[in-house]
């Protein structure tokens, strides 16, 4: 159901990660026109991830939030990527679903950073301590990554 207390657009979203199309980088908002990105576990899908971090910088106002989920793992120094590798069964295997082009490691948030943001990790307790993880569709043990836009983003 859409909100009557925020209004949003919904400028992506998949039924199932099977049916996954093309993911656009470009968006079509102008510049510093919204004030609030959700980008849930979308990044990791996406082969030029900077040009879309950088876009969802462009779109948001100065001090808007972008909440960029992704799956990463702490153990990770840099992400890991095998553009070589085509199976379905072999990519969910090393990068966790079939259609991942990416693990991310901890170099995630310097990438976050790159594109103009910066990068605080809550948890859920912290943050969405009073919601109901399953009812609102939330990993309660998957830390929020919330960025804030500054300045003029990276182009």
């Amino acid at each position: 159901p859409r909100s009557t207390l925020f209004p949003y657009t919904t400028l992506f979203r998949s039924g199932g990660h099977n049916l996954l199309p093309p993911i656009p980088i470009q968006i079509s908002l102008p510049d510093a026109s919204v004030d609030l990105v959700i980008c849930n576990h979308v990044l990791e899908h996406i082969s030029d991830d900077r040009r879309a971090l950088r876009e969802i910088a462009r779109v948001l106002r100065l001090c808007g939030i972008a909440i960029l989920q992704t799956p990463w793992s702490p153990p990770l120094s840099n992400f890991f990527t095998d553009p070589a590798t085509t199976s379905a069964t072999f990519r969910s295997r090393l990068l966790g679903q079939e259609d991942h082009v990416r693990v991310y490691g901890r170099d995630l948030f310097a990438r976050i950073e790159e594109a103009g943001f910066a990068v605080q990790l809550r948890t859920h307790q912290t943050t969405l301590r009073d919601l109901d993880p399953d009812r609102h569709g939330v990993y309660a043990r998957e830390d929020l990554i919330m960025c804030e836009r500054l300045g003029h983003p990276a182009r």
